[in-house]
């Protein structure tokens, strides 16, 4: 076998490998925030390579996680109590309202939320982190992934201009 016939091959069986392991792999890696916060319907994050990266090269990476919730808070124009989390907009694309999981100190939340819940979001946003390669070939580049609580996954292709 040819050195080229050997590495299609070799690519051929890791791109299996994570279509296989992958779902496991974003299961395990998100089970802690639900745990941690039963309110949480849904998390997304956005993963890319920039168009542009001042000269540099641009290398694909995964964004932190967001969240999707029913509750409303204060100044926050998330998903009210009764909104379809899977309608669609005019473009036909899902809308999924995104918030930052890691709340900054000025945001009004409890406190006793943000200590429960930020060690789950460090776990799985390092998690996310370690297993790039894998979630690039499982959901592609340029695209927004929303994983639902109840295991439910969906690829949307993101534009970050």
């Amino acid at each position: 076998m040819s050195a080229l016939e050997e590495n299609k091959q070799l690519r051929e069986q890791y791109d299996k490998a994570c279509k296989h392991l992958g779902g496991a792999i974003v299961k395990e890696a998100l089970q802690p925030l639900w745990d941690a916060e039963p309110t949480l319907l849904a998390v997304s994050w956005t993963q890319y390579t920039p168009y542009f990266n001042d000269g540099e090269p641009g290398v694909f990476s995964v964004r932190e996680i967001c969240r999707s919730s029913r509750e409303q808070r204060p100044g926050y124009s998330g998903l009210f109590e009764g909104d379809d989390p899977d309608a669609e907009d005019e473009d036909g694309q899902l809308w999924y309202e995104q918030e930052n999981l890691w709340w900054s100190p000025n945001y009004s939340e409890p406190n006793e939320r943000l200590e429960r819940l930020y060690p789950a979001l460090q776990y799985a946003n390092k998690a996310l982190q370690e297993n790039k390669k894998v979630l690039e070939t499982l959901f592609g580049d340029h695209t927004r992934v929303v994983a639902h609580r109840d295991g439910k996954v969906i690829a949307n292709e993101y534009d970050h201009y």
